[in-house]
């Protein structure tokens, strides 16, 4: 029993020789355990602290990467010189023919007051001069209306109805009725005012009152007529016309045969047929 423990008391008393021995450098004396710390022991007072490389960062300065350089402040370069003045070239006399820019040729537009296919409403008036046996002046006034369609840039067809009243070549009090289908060739469809032609058929009735309105004869007639004028355009659809025609014409009721209409006393000869001229001014609408 004395032996084991006298065993004992060496085996303890050698332990804090052992572990002393074999304690690595920085651990304080008496330590049981101290493994070896990476921390650098504290400085004295007053003096710096030494920087701690890790493992992985080289031992020397001079193994370190070298760092970027630092960027200059850039700068701009300088502005280029002004160019030498330039002097415009003089202006006092022109430039030779072959430089000249040729001139602008102004075409006019075809048709440019012409829609094709359109349709015209046309009023208009009309006003004979004529004589009477005595050779006195009379006249006649006409008021009528008529529809016209344009087909082509030059040529239009009319269709119209006019009323007239008046005295007559013997003076008396005469009223007239009269429808025309006419055609109108344009000579000139493309500009603003056009010269124009007419021609056509027309039949007319007329009658004959006495000085208290009654009526006591009545006449109708067939024939033709012919005329030229102007007609200007206002705009696309308004346009004004003038004209001069002449007709020419017959009797064709069933009295002409045993009383006709003149007679002339000196000759002793008889007609049915009749002629006049008349000035014939409108307005047309067109759509």
């Amino acid at each position: 029993m004395k032996a084991r423990l006298a065993l004992t008391v060496i085996i303890i008393a050698a332990l804090p020789a052992s572990a002393h021995a074999q304690q690595p450098p920085g651990c304080p004396p008496g330590s049981w355990y101290c493994a070896e710390s990476t921390e650098k022991p504290l400085a004295p007072a007053g003096q710096p602290v030494a920087p701690v490389v890790p493992a992985t960062t080289p031992s020397r300065v001079s193994e370190l990467p070298p760092l970027p350089p630092e960027p200059s402040p850039q700068t701009e370069p300088p502005p280029a010189p002004p160019p030498p003045y330039a002097r415009a070239p003089s202006q006092s006399r022109p430039p030779p023919e072959a430089e000249r820019p040729p001139p602008y040729a102004y075409q006019q537009r075809p048709h440019a007051w012409y829609r094709r296919n359109e349709f015209g409403l046309n009023f208009n008036g009309q006003l004979a001069f004529l004589k009477t046996s005595d050779g006195l002046p009379t006249s006649m006034v006409g008021l009528g209306a008529a529809l016209r369609y344009r087909a082509i840039p030059w040529l239009a067809f009319e269709g119209g109805l006019n009323v007239a009243a008046g005295r007559d070549y013997y003076a008396q009090r005469r009223t007239e009725v009269a429808g025309t289908i006419t055609s109108m060739v344009f000579f000139n469809p493309q500009h603003r005012v056009q010269v124009y032609g007419v021609g056509g058929l027309l039949w007319a009735g007329a009658s004959l009152r006495d000085v208290y309105g009654y009526e006591y004869m009545s006449y109708s007639y067939f024939g033709g007529l012919v005329g030229a004028g102007l007609e200007a355009r206002i705009n696309p659809r308004l346009a004004i016309n003038g004209d001069y025609r002449v007709f020419l014409r017959t009797r064709t009721d069933a009295a002409a045969a045993y009383s006709p209409e003149f007679y002339n006393p000196t000759t002793g000869r008889t007609s049915n047929t009749s002629a006049a001229g008349y000035f014939n001014v409108g307005v047309t609408l067109y759509f």
